[in-house]
């Protein structure tokens, strides 16, 4: 039975020939030599062998369609003319194609003729003229015929900066100055400064070499836990006055102070003393020292920002109330260093 043509069952074709269908009687000729008697099987036609032969005409008919030779005598003309390679010069390589397939034909050690799976447009003798990027292409490439969207997009992960660089539009957009939170972000963020830099935002020192010049309370001690092994301790039996006095040289930004301190008793609520940073003599901030506030009475960090703008000078206090409040409170204040640094990159900072 043909699969493609099921109504008909008794051929085969076009799936397969019916020289083998057992559909059908093979050998029915030389009636002559035949008779009823000596050869009744192959003697007489069947209403199916006419049956079979008219399926495998309908087949046959199908399979070619209607008009099958064209504007050509017959199909086998049709054929030939498509298998006809006299026009193929321009479509498969131009001028010289034809002599390219000649020359094989002749030698095949020679060079193919190129043929549409081995067609290109890369200006040799074997191949079609090149590709005018700007008279073929310009205009005809615009952003609305580019897939922009699901996984096979193009984005910048895709796109490099230059022909020199691997780096993507998209890593460098990575690796960059954050403008609006103030960070550097990306492991490549690299800040170039080009011409003199004379910066001092970034401000280090230890407590024991800030001593107030005038009315300084308190002792430096050595004490293993500080940085460098000395520290500024002022205790309960100490007069009001300043434990230390740090001066630096800033000017217009925001800036964070992180004090490095430790207290001896985490039970008093009330203040024992302040942090006070001023820009010259006007107070920018000032911040209470509650001994409960810390978390253990080891040294943790103390950190208060402030805003530092006109006068060039940054001088930083710790005010220590020791015995002026009553009663006195049984606390220790232990100060090991103090570090400034600027909350945003773009601090302007020049001495």
């Amino acid at each position: 039975m043909s699969i493609r043509y099921q109504q008909w069952p008794l051929t085969n074709y076009p799936d397969a020939l019916d020289k083998s269908n057992p559909n059908i009687r093979q050998n029915i000729i030389n009636f002559e030599d035949r008779t009823p008697e000596t050869d009744a099987r192959l003697y007489y036609v069947l209403a199916n062998d006419v049956r079979s032969l008219q399926q495998a005409v309908f087949a046959i008919e199908e399979t070619l369609g209607v008009n099958p030779q064209s504007s050509f005598n017959t199909v086998n003309d049709r054929i030939s003319a498509l298998e006809d390679y006299t026009d193929l010069d321009e479509r498969y390589g131009g001028a010289t194609w034809r002599s390219i397939y000649l020359a094989h034909l002749a030698d095949p050690s020679k060079p193919k003729a190129p043929t549409i799976m081995g067609h290109v447009h890369d200006g040799s003798a074997t191949g079609a003229p090149k590709i005018d990027l700007a008279l073929h292409t310009t205009g005809k490439l615009n952003k609305n015929r580019l897939d922009l969207s699901g996984s096979g997009a193009l984005t910048g992960e895709d796109i490099r900066l230059n022909r020199n660089t691997t780096q993507t539009v998209a890593a460098k957009f990575d690796d960059k100055l954050d403008k609006v939170g103030g960070t550097i972000q990306g492991t490549n963020a690299y800040l170039t400064i080009n011409g003199p830099f004379n910066c001092y935002v970034y401000k280090e020192a230890e407590a024991y070499q800030c001593v107030p010049s005038s009315g300084a309370v308190g002792t430096s001690i050595a004490d293993t836990g500080a940085f460098s092994g000395t520290a500024r301790k002022a205790t309960s039996s100490n007069a009001k006055g300043n434990v230390m006095h740090y001066s630096s040289k800033l000017r217009y930004g925001n800036y964070s102070l992180c004090l490095r301190m430790k207290v001896s008793n985490r039970a008093p609520l009330q203040s024992i003393g302040k942090v006070k940073i001023c820009s010259g003599s006007t107070v920018r901030k000032q911040v209470e020292i509650i001994p409960a506030r810390f978390q253990t009475t080891d040294y943790e960090m103390f950190y208060v920002a402030f805003e530092h703008k006109g006068n060039p000078t940054v001088n930083v206090y710790i005010e220590w109330y020791g015995t002026s409040v009553q009663p006195v409170v049984a606390c220790d204040l232990t100060i090991d260093s103090l570090v400034i640094t600027p909350l945003h990159v773009t601090t302007y900072d020049l001495e």
